[in-house]
């Protein structure tokens, strides 16, 4: 009798154990809510799957983050008209910038955290030698800067009023140390147009081709 109560005991612990190990599990289980789903697949349309995923994979960690997103990607539509190309390099580099502080809330993000992460993205003059670099970084700073700017001032309708928020105060672009990215090799030769007139399949393009260097041309006599 003893050694049945006994077993008993230990078969309802088990199944205490297991009952409570489930519910560990599926509380770490994150779901996209339907409406937050819905809004990503809307805004990412037509696009690449790759701008989807990422967009999804910010919202299963941070639900709040991917909301907040949505409402800027939408605002910058609705307020500036921003081109879909725009809006899908709005949505990789915010997400980037988040993964890289590991889906921090936007609201507790800092001007620490920005520099850190921006500073990820300079190359030294072996690794880039023509400094495009400073192209990336300005990009990706314009874009938290604009996003930031929108998030602590989202009462004030117009873009141009919003006030720069602590953790983007100070954070400036890059001047360029090359008044162009284009080398003098990188200039076509009088060989390579010929080539391509001659075999250009499109009359359009060639014509458009044939103008644009006649204008060249004579704005350098004009100069002259």
């Amino acid at each position: 009798m003893a050694t049945t109560i006994a077993t008993n005991r230990v078969t309802a612990a088990e199944k205490i154990t297991k009952i409570a190990t489930t519910k560990s599990k599926s509380s770490n289980y994150r779901i996209i809510t339907p409406d937050i789903e819905m809004k990503i697949d809307s805004l990412t349309a037509g696009a690449l799957p790759y701008f989807n995923s990422i967009f999804k994979r910010l919202a299963l960690v941070n639900q709040q983050n991917a909301e907040i997103l949505c409402e800027f990607i939408t605002a910058e539509y609705n307020e500036r008209n921003v081109k879909f190309s725009t809006r899908l390099v709005h949505i990789k580099i915010i997400s980037s910038f988040d993964r890289y502080l590991n889906y921090k809330d936007f609201q507790h993000i800092t001007k620490h955290d920005v520099i850190q992460y921006l500073s990820t993205l300079r190359k030294t003059e072996s690794e880039d030698p023509t400094h495009k670099w400073i192209g990336t970084y300005n990009t990706r700073q314009m874009v938290l800067s604009k996003f930031f700017k929108w998030l602590y001032n989202q009462n004030e309708p117009d873009y141009k009023k919003r006030v720069t928020p602590p953790c983007m105060q100070g954070i400036k672009t890059l001047p360029r140390k090359e008044k162009s990215p284009y080398k003098p090799s990188d200039i076509w030769t009088n060989e390579e147009h010929a080539i391509f007139l001659k075999y250009c399949p499109e009359k359009r393009d060639k014509c458009y081709h044939s103008m644009t260097m006649t204008s060249i041309i004579i704005v350098i006599i004009i100069l002259l």
